[in-house]
């Protein structure tokens, strides 16, 4: 995420301008790819340093502020819960949260940053659903829950995306990402550092803006109308890159002492600028390769030109059943080949490396 701000323009986007922008915006787009195998063993391993699910028990009657054990702060107004048809909520509403503020959250959870397979500016993820009786619940009407979203850097063109949870999609993402503009919703995008005149727009009265975004000192401010039809929700805005290369030579060595060791393995591509991450494949092969000694060979992925990118490959040794990781950085070129060793490695220690990309 980013350096803080200096100055942020007071903005008030209505769903047309936003729809405009992100149409602009779109270029160059991966091709949707089936895989043929997953990458069962390595998403085992990486599951198990996924951001926890918190959950929380509250009274609905009564105003709450939970916060995330990452910094999130979400504020819940009295009688804010309804049920699928209307009805007020009188018993213990359970709080369900997960915070994917960081690159290893991203990696560990499966839920890159990208939207339709593009590559979106990230500036945090969440999930989000209160549940009573073990069923969902909307939000009354007129009613809204904020969300205070720590951010190292503050960027002023984000905006409001709600992610759809998806099998595995052409990027190895397990959540699309969806502009709330264009999913038949209104984002309204403010400031709340200055208290300057906004921007006026003509915009649709037939329906109230669902989220908006306010741009702070310390993160984001999400203030959101509906939590029923979406669970996840992200600070995002879509990347423009126009030299994207599909396909670049990789070379990954097994420099462990293991004999014999086939290694099943995943390539992640990490943007740190952006805060994303990009899943790498074999042409043809699906998500997870399998490496004795040596693959050297074409990777696809969102491999950008001219961008600092880590990749990492991330591995479980087939009869070890033990964690392999590698990475290696550079500055992206159509001339760029990779070269990875990756060496055997403890989880605690692998954990440790994913939190210090």
């Amino acid at each position: 995420m980013m350096n803080k701000f200096t100055t942020i323009k007071t903005m008030l986007l209505g769903a047309v301008a936003l729809s405009i922008f992100a149409v602009s915006c779109k270029k160059d787009t991966l091709e949707t790819i089936t895989p043929t195998e997953d990458a069962t063993a390595v998403d085992n391993l990486l599951s198990k340093m996924d951001p926890e699910m918190q959950s929380f028990t509250i009274d609905p009657s009564q105003p709450q502020t939970i916060t995330g054990t990452e910094g999130t702060v979400i504020n819940i107004p009295a009688n804010a819960f309804v049920d699928a048809n209307g009805n007020a909520i009188t018993g213990n509403v359970t709080i369900s949260l997960k915070e994917i503020l960081s690159l290893k959250d991203q990696i560990t959870s499966g839920a890159y940053a990208v939207s339709n397979g593009e590559l979106l500016k990230s500036g945090g993820e969440f999930f989000f659903e209160a549940t009573a009786n073990g069923e969902k619940l909307k939000l009354a009407v007129n009613q809204s829950i904020t969300f205070d979203i720590p951010a190292t850097e503050v960027d002023s063109t984000m905006q409001v995306f709600i992610g759809q949870e998806v099998s595995e999609d052409s990027t190895g993402s397990n959540v699309n990402w969806i502009p709330a503009d264009t999913s038949k919703y209104q984002t309204v995008v403010t400031d709340s550092v200055w208290n300057s005149k906004d921007t006026s727009w003509t915009m649709d009265t037939a329906f109230l803006a669902t989220y908006q975004l306010y741009m702070t000192l310390s993160g984001y401010t999400m203030k959101v109308y509906d939590i029923y039809n979406t669970s996840y929700y992200n600070c995002d805005h879509f990347y423009n890159y126009p030299n994207l290369i599909g396909e670049l030579p990789v070379t990954i060595t097994n420099a462990s002492n293991e004999q014999d060791e086939v290694v099943d393995y995943s390539i992640k591509l990490v943007y740190k600028k952006l805060g994303s991450v990009a899943e790498g494949y074999e042409p043809n092969s699906g998500y997870s390769g399998l490496l004795d000694k040596k693959f050297s060979g074409g990777i696809s992925s969102t491999w950008l030109t001219g961008e600092d990118v880590i990749v990492i490959v991330v591995g479980v040794g087939q009869k070890s059943k033990k964690a392999y990781y590698g990475k290696t950085s550079l500055t992206l070129s159509s001339s760029s080949n990779p070269s990875i060793s990756i060496n055997t490695i403890s989880d605690a220690d692998l954990a440790a490396a994913l939190d210090n990309l």
